[in-house]
């Protein structure tokens, strides 16, 4: 019985929630020659989001392959009606259906936002019944291949995590975390910084540690011994799905408005095509530079969440439009960003001498290929170029306007829900706009170059420890992610929406985003409510077994609230 109990906390739910993402009129708004360029990145930002797959689950994708061709070959309404004539009961359909859409939003049968594995609710017989029902041989057999994992639920399979205690696609079956250190210290002295990024590692039958670099072409890296081990780098990780997306950001270059756009897709492609970080990170700061364009993006292996590590990262893309009349508000923040970053409370020696003022745009997403589409976005990662060339902040505004209908708020009283329900947008829209450009992008990183040379003074005060000075650093080659490792995210995640509260009730903030006398309060009060009922929900990412927390955000909020 208790197993029947906790198999059933991992059964796709009965009502699945389905929003909608409107871009229609974000598309339509554009010139011909910037809906080709939105065009072709979509295209990239797709291609590349099949890689997603690959770094979830061993089995996810076979399972997606399979799933895309099925519905190839026949619509969803009418493989329905089939399954209705076949005689399979409405709850099996339903099942498979809710199953389906849950692994394309999740691009995998892991949770991207919980990283717990869900399974079809449906019996193994409805369900292979279900399969054999559908036109294409070779989804049929792509499905039944993996359809014992899809339905298994084995201790070691009920999360992402690394081997023993759970499963993760960026490492090998047989690694240990001994082998997973022994690759990551020799790659902080032999490649460039932040080149975990694009990578997995393997473990070989031999006890080779193979570093599978993401690349169109496929190549040799150096072979070193490191305490007896071998270490061996090999590119062309992922290698058509890095061609496609390599010749889509070609073809996107042709549609650039600009040279530092043309520039920029041209770095990607190369990037994709060889697998250097470094083309990645040169790409970055010419999209730094690409100032209020009418077509945002962003491409690459970005946030390292699902990595149990916490430094290698998930392939996202997106096109998105700019949303010129939100857009000028976010602008307004940055011009007052200044003032609000005096008002936070640490010595002014740990920020930088000169705030590198971002582009900060709403935009509604064209296409966004990915496990799960975020609210906000502040990025690059890379702590070198945020220090010396800055960053980008984005506000997804489709993604934040959109909802699911008939959405239960709980854990609050009545009156509460209503004010949720009637504030939390207006609220989370203050939120994100804080959070993403002064909770990300405050604060400066204190940094030792390669020639000795520091971005701060030797005897500053220790920001906590009265009469201490600060006596340690990022050493060359570090990064927060490396020194952190699976904190890192959760940390930089509670120290964003911290700065976001903080803030929040800041009479400049509120007449930014347009709140008027006893609205300020109420607006104010309600993102203090979503904020600590965001506390409370965070427990369900917890797990008490493993004392593991599995989703970044959620272990911050949960912080915050105690």
């Amino acid at each position: 019985q208790n197993c029947q109990m906790d198999r059933e906390l991992f059964l796709t739910p009965v009502e699945l929630p389905f929003c909608q993402l409107d871009a229609e009129v974000a598309f339509t708004n554009l010139t011909s020659q910037e809906q080709l360029y939105a065009h072709y990145i979509a295209q990239a930002s797709w291609a590349g989001a099949l890689i997603t797959s690959r770094q979830v689950s061993t089995e996810s994708p076979s399972a997606l392959r399979g799933f895309i061709l099925l519905f190839s070959e026949e619509s969803p309404a009418a493989f329905r009606t089939k399954l209705a004539q076949s005689g399979i009961p409405d709850a099996d359909a339903n099942a498979f259906f809710n199953f389906v859409a849950r692994f394309f939003g999740n691009m995998g049968n892991y949770l991207s936002f919980g990283d717990t594995k869900f399974l079809p609710r449906c019996s193994r017989e409805a369900f292979d019944k279900i399969i054999s029902l559908a036109d294409s041989k070779q989804a049929k057999q792509l499905i039944d291949s993996v359809a014992d994992v899809l339905f298994s639920l084995e201790d070691n399979e009920k999360m992402l995590a690394l081997p023993p205690e759970g499963k993760s696609a960026y490492y090998s079956e047989n690694i240990s975390e001994q082998d997973i250190k022994l690759v990551d210290g020799w790659m902080t002295g032999n490649m460039p910084a932040d080149s975990a990024y694009n990578t997995r590692i393997f473990k070989e039958e031999d006890g080779v540690l193979e570093l599978r670099v993401a690349a169109a072409e496929e190549r040799d890296g150096p072979t070193s011994s490191v305490d007896g081990r071998t270490i061996r780098v090999k590119y062309g990780d992922h290698a058509p799905f890095m061609a496609a997306a390599a010749k889509s950001m070609r073809q996107a270059a042709q549609h650039a408005a600009n040279e530092t756009q043309r520039e920029m897709c041209e770095l990607y492609a190369q990037h994709f095509s060889k697998g250097d970080i470094t083309l990645h990170k040169d790409s970055q700061r010419k999209w730094i530079n690409d100032k209020g364009p009418a077509v945002e993006s962003n491409l690459g292996f970005v946030e390292s969440y699902r990595d149990p590590v916490g430094i290698r990262g998930e392939w996202e893309g997106f096109a998105a439009a700019v949303n010129r009349p939100m857009s000028e508000r976010f602008q307004s923040l940055v011009d007052g960003s200044e003032a609000l970053i005096a008002k936070l409370p640490w010595p002014r020696e740990f920020e930088k001498d000169k705030f590198l003022r971002p582009d900060f745009t709403s935009l509604d997403v064209i296409a966004f290929g990915t496990s799960g589409v975020p609210a906000g976005i502040n990025i690059p990662n890379y702590d070198d170029i945020r220090v010396s060339y800055g960053f980008k902040n984005v506000s997804l505004g489709n993604v934040l306007s959109a909802k699911s209908a008939g959405e239960k708020v709980t854990f609050v009283s009545q009156e509460d829900a209503q004010t949720l329900k009637d504030w939390r947008g207006k609220a989370f829209d203050i939120q994100v706009g804080l959070h993403e450009l002064l909770g990300h992008g405050s604060g400066n990183m204190l940094m030792e170059s390669e020639d000795g040379s520091k971005n701060f003074k030797d005897g500053i005060a220790h920001p906590i420890h009265e009469g201490e000075v600060v006596k340690t650093w990022y050493k060359p080659g570090q990064t927060w992610d490396s020194v952190f490792g699976s904190v890192s995210s959760s940390y930089e995640e509670c120290r964003a929406e911290c700065v976001g509260v903080y803030l929040a009730d800041q009479p400049s903030v509120l007449d930014i985003f347009g709140h008027k006398g006893s609205d300020r309060e109420t607006v104010v009060y309600a993102n203090w409510l979503n904020m600590a009922r965001a506390g409370v929900l965070g427990l369900e990412f917890y797990t008490p077994e493993g004392q593991r927390w599995r989703q970044a955000h959620m272990q911050a909020r949960w912080a915050i609230l105690r």
